[in-house]
């Protein structure tokens, strides 16, 4: 795996080893972070074999909880579906990750998959749609329980941010009340893609997305792509109230030095979509 690693310098994001000693360095304080508060009595997507992660439905309602109605209202989630580990491939790129159930082709031990997106329910209907996937947090060095979860928790709301963002970019009738505002979805993105190019990118994992000197790709399914990564990031962050990045005193105040970037959020989380108001 050495020389692998070695030669993948761009998708040191995919690699949590370092996400891990963090995590482990301060379980106690994350996972308080992650576990106190919520309403576990939310309904929820449907949920499917969760006795693969360290999640219970208690604590999936009460993560999910922590979204503004608003927010919850505009998710495309149908189910949140536990599965066993999965790793990214050696062959992944930014452009095109690609998973493995087998750690020996994996980029390293440490590239765990924590969470997926599918959104074959909405190429298969085209009905916009999409199924979670959790997978399994394999053991090793620093992979407490605590860790897992800590892991899973931040991969769940990762995504289900994904689930509340991601018609923005195809929808072209998309629209959203923000405060007084209305806007076009796909101008919302470039409005949050405005704020943050320009400084460092919110955490470890959406760093991979940028290209060299931190710019977002210039080739518009890349953008697309990386912007909704640091949006998806940028919520979780929020949410969680930590963040896993190279700036230390950044970690437990992810929005330090980005005000801004917090006040979009918020106003996001709270925005109502109208373009299907009769």
């Amino acid at each position: 795996m050495t020389d692998q690693l070695e030669t993948s310098d761009a998708l040191s994001g995919f690699d949590m080893a370092s996400t891990i000693e963090w995590y482990a360095q301060d379980e106690c304080a994350l996972h308080k972070q992650i576990t106190e508060g919520g309403d576990a009595a939310i309904a929820t997507p449907d949920l499917e074999s969760l006795e693969h992660v360290s999640l219970h439905s208690g604590l999936v309602a009460a993560l999910l909880s922590r979204f503004p109605q608003a927010a919850r209202d505009r998710s495309i989630t149908r189910k949140i579906v536990g599965a066993p580990s999965m790793w990214f491939h050696r062959d992944s790129t930014a452009e095109e990750p690609k998973p493995t159930t087998d750690v020996d082709e994996a980029l390293s031990p440490t590239a765990i998959i924590p969470s997926y997106i599918s959104y074959e329910p909405w190429q298969r209907t085209g009905s916009p749609a999409a199924d979670i996937y959790l997978y399994s947090i394999p053991d090793g060095e620093g992979l407490s329980d605590m860790v897992k979860t800590i892991i899973l928790a931040e991969g769940l709301i990762h995504e289900y941010a994904h689930s509340i963002a991601v018609e923005m970019s195809y929808n072209t009738s998309y629209k959203l009340k923000l405060g007084d505002e209305v806007k076009e979805g796909l101008e919302v993105l470039i409005e949050f893609a405005g704020l943050t190019e320009s400084i460092p990118a919110m955490s470890h994992y959406s760093s991979t997305y940028r290209v060299d000197g931190g710019e977002y790709p210039e080739d518009p399914t890349a953008w697309t792509i990386a912007v909704n990564e640091e949006l998806a990031e940028a919520i979780a962050a929020y949410l969680l109230g930590f963040v896993f990045c190279e700036d230390e005193e950044r970690r437990m105040d992810p929005f330090k030095d980005r005000p801004e970037v917090a006040e979009f959020v918020e106003k996001f989380l709270n925005a109502s979509r109208i373009d299907l108001q009769p």
